[in-house]
């Protein structure tokens, strides 16, 4: 950054403490509650804590009054005097009392009393708050003295004790002292270092604090847009000019209707950007605030504005309006007996000694021209031409920077351009190339001279850092060999003990395996056992059956019943002996437990029926036991229906039963079809008034499996079964 932007910057600050701040003249909401709060406060802990909330009113930019901040402080240090419970509000009361008085240089002594008084106690109480804010006093009384390193390291100690996590103070407060401290380094140093940067990044994660000002809020914004003012970079144009518009937000909703820097800066942040409608309104704004600091670089501002937007008129009284404002200033009072502000101008450009330092000024005279001249003005378009050019040779003859003479050179070759003098134009932007060169050439020179120095230093320092660094590594390597020989030593005792726990962990491991498989094959066994016992069980029935169909041989319905009962047990029977042979315990071969019921039902009818063909289409597929048992139970009960009534008389014919089985795609359904060539069911079948229990038990069967049964007639009868199978055996 360039010494005259610090210098600028600098400036800035001191003008904005005395003239960027004033308080507003409007009733302030927030006093008002302040002063309505004492007198309702019912203890004396409330109306002192109302008190030093008034004297925190006081300080602040806002409403910043070294009178009442005194009197309230001095009223909250008489109310908590005698009271001993009370002594944190004193420190405070005194901090204020301090600080208030620090401000006349005739009371600083008794500013210093009452700080030390407050010190003393804080260091008593070992009170946290009362180290931060007698550091922020002692640290601004500093800066009244000019002692700026003092001022810096207390500002220091209260942030850093005010930002301490076992100290948990509000983000409020931390706040106040991050924007203190980066305020300071701005001022000091500006953008030297990532300090400042460092602390407005926290200050931005600071903001969204419940207690949280408006000021400090405003503050925050400011700082952070001047800090990229600082670096002057077109990219970042928008940034700043977001920062500085929350800054005036803030500031306009906290009652600071008079503040003047921000909107100034944000004025020429829109000129520069090339939004002149937006920049005249700020402009306007700030001149509302009637500040005489502003006022003549507004009509300047103005100026460019109306004057990119064509409006030459309006351009036309804001430029003369800013050489006016030049023309009269303070500086100049020496100029008051001449009559025009023309003729005051020409006589600043006649005698340099009373020509202020407005670089505007020459820009000005050149616009003006401009303007004139489009006007086919040429009279006073040569005056104004001549005035720039009077102005810029003088700045020129005045000083020897190539930097400042460079843009001087360029002016000069502009106004030229503009006059129709080519020659002239010509000649300036010769000498504007060579200041241009001799700028490029001489930091070119720096940065080898500096090189030059930089590389035989570093030799230097290199030739000490190798011996330096040559003893540090024998010294290392010494003590690398110890700690080396103590580290294998710790490795080899964890390794052992590692290896001994994962030996021990393999053994119980390896145990446990054991176990599980001694039960694996118990449950096996047992498994076996229970399917063969119930397999013998089930045929012990069934024979039991048998014998009791042989003794009504001659009573044909007995007989029809029994042994109709006899092929159920049979159908259950084989799942078992399946489930027993397979050493499968929750799933059923479908296609050998169907061929297999086939064969056992067709055993059980005359050998008239045996003649019966029957189609299979049944996949090798396992299915749950669940679902197994009850298909079991149906087929049978439509295979002895189908041998019983679809083939009665029917001795001429083939017979025939189809029977299909598959699982419907990517889901847990299945489609039973059995279908025959017999002679059909009755022309008065219902579902609703079945009075066969065979038929019955089919669709009881199919209902607690979710499904749905549907009976077709095409010579002969379809059954079509959707089953859905149960993710557990529900048989047993």
């Amino acid at each position: 950054m360039s010494k005259a932007k610090i210098f600028l910057f600098i400036i800035s600050i001191l003008l904005i403490c005395p003239l960027g701040f004033a308080q507003t003249t409007k009733i302030d909401l927030e006093l008002k509650s302040l002063h309505i709060a004492i007198k309702q406060a019912n203890n004396t802990q409330n109306k002192a804590n109302t008190l030093l909330d008034l004297c925190h009113y006081f300080a602040k930019i806002k409403a910043y009054n070294t009178d009442s901040l005194s009197h309230y402080s001095r009223k909250a240090l008489k109310l908590v005097a005698e009271e001993k419970d009370l002594e944190k509000e004193q420190v405070q009361a005194l901090a204020h009392l301090a600080f208030a008085l620090s401000k006349n240089p005739k009371k600083i002594d008794s500013a210093t009393y009452y700080l030390d008084h407050a010190k003393a106690i804080t260091k008593r109480l070992d009170y946290k708050y009362g180290i931060v804010e007698t550091s922020r006093v002692t640290a601004f009384m500093y800066l009244d003295k000019r002692e700026y390193r003092k001022y810096m390291y207390n500002l220091e100690v209260a942030y850093e004790n005010a930002r301490l996590p076992k100290y948990n103070f509000p983000k409020h407060i931390i706040l106040r002292h991050t924007m203190n401290l980066a305020e300071s380094h701005l001022f000091l140093h500006g953008t030297r270092g990532r300090l400042p940067r460092l602390l407005l990044v926290e200050g931005i994660a600071l903001v969204d604090g419940p207690k949280v000002s408006l000021e400090d809020k405003a503050r925050l914004y400011y700082n952070t847009a001047r800090l990229y003012d600082f670096q002057d970079d077109d990219d970042e144009l928008d940034m700043r000019i977001s920062y500085y518009e929350k800054a005036i937000e803030c500031f306009d909703k906290d009652g600071n209707t008079v503040f003047g820097d921000p909107k100034f800066r944000l004025a020429k942040l829109y000129k520069q950007k090339g939004d002149y409608e937006k920049a005249i309104k700020a402009y306007k704004d700030v001149m509302a605030f009637q500040h005489k600091d502003y006022e003549g670089r507004c009509y300047y501002g103005l100026g460019v504005s109306y004057f990119e937007l064509n409006d030459y008129d309006a351009a036309l009284e804001n430029f003369k309006k800013f050489i006016k404002n030049t023309a009269e200033s303070p500086s100049n009072f020496e100029l008051n007996i001449y009559d025009t502000y023309e003729e005051k101008i020409d006589l600043l450009l006649a005698n340099s000694t009373l020509m202020p330092p407005n670089k505007n000024l020459g820009d000005a005279f050149i616009k003006l021209g401009k303007i004139y001249k489009d006007q086919n003005n040429v009279k006073d378009a040569n005056s104004y031409f001549k005035r720039a050019e009077k102005f810029y040779a003088d700045a020129i003859a005045k000083n020897d920077d190539p930097h400042y003479n460079e843009s001087n050179y360029a002016k000069l070759t502009e106004l030229h351009k503009l006059n129709d003098n080519h020659k002239k134009s010509l000649d300036y932007l010769k000498d504007y190339t060579t200041a241009y060169d001799s700028i490029y050439m001489k930091e070119k020179f720096y940065e080898r001279e500096n090189y030059v120095i930089l590389k035989t230093n570093n030799e230097k320092d290199t030739e000490l850092i190798i011996l330096e660094n040559n003893k540090k590594i024998e010294a290392l390597n010494v003590a690398n060999e110890k700690f080396l020989k103590w580290l294998f030593l710790i490795l080899s005792v964890l390794v052992l003990v590692v290896l001994l726990l994962l030996f021990k962990r393999y053994r119980a491991k390896q145990k446990s395996l054991t176990i599980i498989k001694e039960k694996s094959e118990e449950n096996t066994l047992l498994m076996q056992e229970i399917h063969h016992r119930v397999k013998n069980n089930l045929q012990i029935i069934s024979s039991l059956l048998g014998a009791k169909i042989t003794t009504h041989a001659t009573d044909e319905t007995i007989k029809t019943a029994l042994q109709e009962s006899q092929n159920k047990i049979k159908s259950m029977a084989i799942i078992h002996q399946n489930l027993y042979e397979g050493n499968q315990y929750t799933k059923v071969a479908v296609n050998t437990y169907i061929d297999e019921l086939i064969v056992q039902i067709k055993s059980s009818f005359d050998d008239t029926y045996k003649a019966v063909v029957f189609q299979l289409d049944v996949p090798f597929k396992e299915i749950m036991m669940g679902l197994a048992v009850p298909l079991g139970l149906m087929l049978n009960e439509l295979i002895t229906n189908c041998y019983k009534y679809a083939f009665l008389n029917h001795d001429n014919q083939e017979k025939k039963i189809s029977i299909r089985f598959h699982q419907l795609e990517n889901t847990t359904k299945y489609r039973l079809i059995i279908q025959d060539n017999g002679k059909g069911l009755p022309a008065d079948f219902n579902v609703d008034t079945l009075s066969s229990f065979g038929l019955q038990l089919v669709y009881g069967l199919t209902a607690q499996l979710d499904g749905e049964v549907t009976v077709t007639q095409d010579k002969g009868t379809t059954f079509t079964i959707l089953l859905n199978e149960p993710t557990i055996n529900t048989t047993h």
